[in-house]
């Protein structure tokens, strides 16, 4: 039979209002909470953290209202099946803590999300109400990867959602998953869930995703340090510019006003999985690092990420670890949909075979402000391997006939020699950049620095 509720607020809300309000050691407060739990036999460390702060004579959060559903008697289920639920029925669901983040509904009112990846994959919970505070505040004492349980999670639906989603409000609870002896919650390991599949992604939409890294760009330019907004003018990096108020596409943002010019860069990294490919989007905040975006694209390496697809097909990441970080093979592997486990094959520079994709059109990088990216210096690397898709007919032709003609008379030139080359032929840039990495993974060009030359024909 279903069950109501539980009256008693989650162990880790009582902690840390205590802790807060008497500045003591959260090890020595917890210890404590133990002994007494132990004394009294009780293993509902909820109720015992609250009358243990009750017995110090201190005031312990409220308890909670009895809910007006009924919560299913289940330690947890996963995410998915919760998106299946009745929405008159609260439940327990478990799983890996990504990000939390401050927001706000169409009407304004205040609302947290958690993104959270268990055995069914990555999703949104949307926290409202005066919980929202409760939550942030839980959400501001966890590290990436900590194990976390929400209780009282309903299901949200109606004619103005689109589909179906994971929502908490007043009567939810949040509790960090630190000791699961006895495997309650089941959680399994990271590299065992399944993906995914890049193909399957939809646009906004959060997801778990791993791919193969087989090639890398760096966007350079310099903007302000707080809002990464990029400056207009020619300002050189470490000099005072202004940080001016701006709009774009109707929303307004108030500037950070004068600051130090800082160089920074958007990173994208090409991944591919067995059937398609995607590129994944790190912001200033995420670099990499252009030594580990090289051994990763050389060695294609795998990498996990969570985030979403954009409308111009980039996947912007919210988190992102590589395999061997997350107790997994630190080699190319095998993925494709619904493979829970990956086999791990050959580190040699064999190639899985996909299926053959069309080279996209122009995907233009996300903006920051009106056409941030002007002037931008841009990196392209390409591993040594040979290429994972093989070429439509018209990128074929353009390194054929366009681009070896071009080389044929200057036989080297700079990128930005070429990219206008084709530019003037009406070649989105996207696809010429395409074109010259397809002729030099046939080494019929080769690529140092900023230089392109012919190879000769041996």
């Amino acid at each position: 039979m279903p069950r109501t509720s539980s009256t008693n607020p989650p162990y880790s809300e009582t902690v840390a209002k205590y802790v807060k309000e008497t500045n003591s050691d959260p090890t020595v407060v917890a210890t404590e909470i133990a002994k007494y739990g132990a004394s009294l036999g009780m293993s509902n460390m909820d109720f015992v953290a609250w009358h243990w702060v009750k017995k110090q004579g201190l005031q312990p959060p409220p308890l909670n209202q009895a809910a007006p559903f009924t919560v299913l008697d289940k330690p947890y289920i996963s995410m998915a099946e919760g998106l299946k639920i009745a929405t008159n029925t609260g439940y327990t669901i478990r799983g890996y803590f990504i990000k939390g983040k401050l927001g706000s509904t169409k009407k304004g009112n205040d609302m947290f999300v958690f993104t959270m990846v268990d055995e069914s994959g990555a999703r949104d919970v949307l926290v409202f109400g005066d919980k929202v505070k409760t939550a942030a505040d839980f959400a501001a004492g966890l590290k990436k990867m900590d194990k976390i349980r929400l209780t009282s999670i309903q299901t949200m639906a109606g004619k103005d959602q689109p589909r179906p989603a994971l929502s908490g409000g007043v009567y939810t609870g949040y509790t960090k998953i630190v000791d699961d002896h006895e495997n309650v919650f089941k959680l399994p390991k990271f590299t065992d869930i399944a993906p995914t599949a890049l193909k399957e992604l939809e646009v906004f939409e959060t997801a778990l995703v791993r791919g193969l890294s087989y090639s890398y760009e760096i966007a350079k330019y310099t903007g302000c340090p707080n809002c990464k907004t990029k400056f207009r003018d020619n300002t050189a990096p470490g000099r005072p510019a202004e940080c001016n108020d701006r709009e774009y596409q109707g929303n307004k943002k108030k500037g950070c006003g004068i600051v130090t010019a800082t160089e920074m860069a958007f990173t994208t990294l090409v991944v591919v999985d067995q059937r398609f490919d995607v590129k994944l989007k790190f912001d200033p905040d995420q670099a990499l690092g252009e030594d580990l975006l090289r051994d990763l694209t050389d060695n294609l390496k795998p990498v996990w990420a969570v985030g979403s697809l954009q409308k111009n097909d980039t996947f912007r990441v919210d988190w992102y670890d590589l395999e061997s970080n997350l107790g997994g093979p630190n080699v190319r592997t095998d993925t494709g949909t619904g493979l829970p486990t990956p086999t791990p094959v050959s580190t040699t520079p064999t190639v899985p075979t996909v299926t053959t994709v069309p080279v996209q059109g122009t995907t233009p990088l996300p903006s920051v402000t009106a056409n941030p990216y002007t002037n931008q210096t841009v990196t392209i690397n390409v591993p040594t391997a040979i290429p994972l898709v093989q070429p439509t007919g018209d990128v074929q032709k353009l390194v054929d006939e366009d681009l070896m003609e071009y080389m044929n008379v200057f036989q080297t030139a700079s990128m930005e020699g070429v990219l206008d080359y084709f530019n003037r032929r009406s070649v989105p840039e996207e696809k010429a950049k395409s074109v010259v990495l397809e002729a030099i993974m046939q080494k019929k060009i080769a690529k140092d620095g900023n230089t392109i030359r012919k190879v000769p024909k041996a």
